[in-house]
């Protein structure tokens, strides 16, 4: 009797553990292979691509729409003009290398980008397109990230994409 009731206490503590380990393991493994099991919860969340980040970040939305003005306040810093800036960004040129070639080193670059776009931004309160609080925060964006614009430039203009 006693022999039984130590078979029967294994047999149920077996079945308690693998019924545990399958309640546990088993989305570890379905998240491990790709999957999702059906045991967890779906998220309410929404992800947004890169993409969508990128279309809602408004210094990158500003450079977009204002790409040709800002083109032509940078050309004559860097001794080119705004036709062969154009013409280099298109050919998938940087403007972080455009900027080396001319010799120009990185922090002028910066600081040209920042009066460049500064200067774009001016133009455009005082044609009254934009309010000063948004022309603030743009600003400050440039301020903090002038090389997001020579990025967007590059993407906006190269023409490999």
């Amino acid at each position: 009797m006693k022999k039984l009731l130590v078979i029967g206490g294994s047999s149920l503590l077996l079945l308690v553990a693998l019924l545990c380990g399958a309640f546990f393991a088993g989305p570890l493994l379905a998240s491990a292979h790709g999957t999702t099991a059906t045991a967890t919860k779906p998220t309410t969340t929404k992800k947004t691509t890169p993409a969508e980040k990128r279309e809602e970040h408004p210094l990158r939305v500003f450079v977009r729409n204002h790409k040709s003005e800002i083109v032509e306040q940078i050309a004559p810093q860097l001794h080119l003009t705004a036709e062969q800036l154009t013409d280099k960004l298109q050919h998938g040129q940087r403007l972080v290398d455009i900027a080396k070639d001319q010799k120009i080193s990185r922090a002028s670059l910066k600081t040209i980008i920042e009066k460049s776009v500064n200067t774009v931004i001016n133009q455009q309160v005082s044609a009254g397109k934009i309010d000063q609080k948004h022309a603030t925060l743009l600003k400050t964006l440039v301020e903090k990230h002038p090389f997001v614009t020579a990025r967007v430039l590059h993407r906006q203009y190269d023409s490999k994409k």
